[in-house]
């Protein structure tokens, strides 16, 4: 008898999984401040037989403090366990990165105790106004081959932009990550081309008018 309540505890230990941790933080990569109230969900997946399939299990949730810290434990148990962070700051913030891979769904499988940090950094608006003010003839351009935000590697536009002839324009609002933006490129006039740089600071939370003349 005390042999099959041994089994059968062992069996029980075992089904339960080992106790696990995840952790990490939520934070603004440029100014390096936590970000509070984020909600971090662990689901494991259900397979099933319907035609619509089976909603996941939810199973634990934290939620990020004053500094952007949370912790929460979980039971290593089976295969399909993963986590979310809740995005209700994405009206405020533009997603940067994870320090792990997520995949398409933005699910982040897990086994064992990870750190797992997100970097949001705060939207700002963006104008964009681009003027030649010294037009020389139709022959003009402006060429910028670099649009780069100057502390995120990955917000980054290396695709060619022409603007052409005598050039003005001012274009819609974007949302865009708060911070240095950099433009890099050439200028040419009178058949002369020139190297050109550009740059414009986006309020956390605010707005601004980057006006590039050239």
């Amino acid at each position: 008898m005390k042999y099959l309540i041994f089994i059968f505890a062992l069996f029980f230990v075992f089904s339960c999984g080992k106790k696990r941790t995840i952790s990490g933080r939520v934070y603004n990569p440029i100014t390096g401040n936590g970000i509070e109230g984020v909600i971090i969900a662990e689901f494991r997946e259900k397979f099933c037989l319907s035609y619509d399939g089976c909603p996941d299990k939810a199973l634990e949730t934290a939620t990020t403090d004053a500094n952007g810290y949370y912790s929460m434990p979980y039971r290593d148990k089976k295969k399909g366990q993963y986590i979310l962070f809740n995005y209700g700051v994405d009206d405020n913030y533009y997603r940067i990165r994870t320090t792990s891979h997520l995949d398409n769904s933005n699910r982040r499988f897990i086994s064992g105790n990870q750190v797992y940090d997100l970097l949001l950094a705060t939207k700002g608006y963006m104008q964009l106004s681009i003027t030649n003010v010294n037009c020389f003839d139709n022959n003009d351009k402006l060429t910028i081959t670099n649009l780069y935000h100057k502390s995120i590697p990955e917000l980054i536009n290396s695709g060619v932009s022409e603007y052409n002839d005598c050039f003005n324009q001012t274009f819609n609002n974007s949302f865009v990550a708060m911070g240095w933006w950099i433009a890099l490129g050439t200028v040419t006039k009178n058949n002369i081309t020139t190297p050109f740089a550009d740059s414009v600071y986006v309020p956390e939370g605010g707005s601004v008018q980057w006006n590039i003349e050239y």
